[in-house]
């Protein structure tokens, strides 16, 4: 079977989209990674990978899988040619998203310094660096919403 008879079929070019875009995203996490040693040392690093992993914890906990569920209904009102329908599915995730960001970074200040500090026995600093992190949600909203709406 040749190639070209093979890329005749949608599958298979979606996966192989999909999949070349993986490798991009794979490749663009190992060049940040080696930057991020180069620049902090490993002492540092570590410090960010804490605080990182306390903030991860905390949107663990609160992330209720909204964005998945707006590009699958997104997606679902596109096919169907429901414009209006797609539309108020993002308009659904700037609110929720907005939401749980504010809700994730009141809990992040006023919670990650004091667990970073009495529970992991971690600089105080740590703490504040994750509670600084929890702000994420709420800088990543244009992104995460962009990205919905391209799904």
């Amino acid at each position: 079977m040749k190639i070209a008879s093979l890329l005749k079929h949608k599958f298979l070019r979606d996966s192989t989209t999909l999949q070349v875009g993986a490798m991009f995203g794979a490749g663009g996490n190992l060049v940040s990674a080696i930057a991020l040693t180069r620049l902090l040392g490993a002492k540092l690093q570590g410090e960010f990978f804490v605080a990182f992993s306390l903030y991860g914890s905390l949107w663990f906990l609160v992330n209720l899988g909204l964005y998945q569920v707006t590009i699958s209904q997104v997606a679902a009102a596109t096919a169907r040619g429901q414009r209006g329908k797609a539309m108020g599915w993002l308009a659904f995730l700037i609110k929720a998203y907005a939401t749980i960001g504010i809700v994730v970074g009141v809990i992040g200040f006023l919670a990650l310094p004091a667990l970073a500090e009495h529970v992991l026995h971690a600089r105080v600093e740590i703490g504040w660096w994750a509670a600084y992190l929890s702000l994420l949600p709420l800088i990543e909203l244009p992104r995460v919403v962009a990205s919905a709406a391209l799904q």
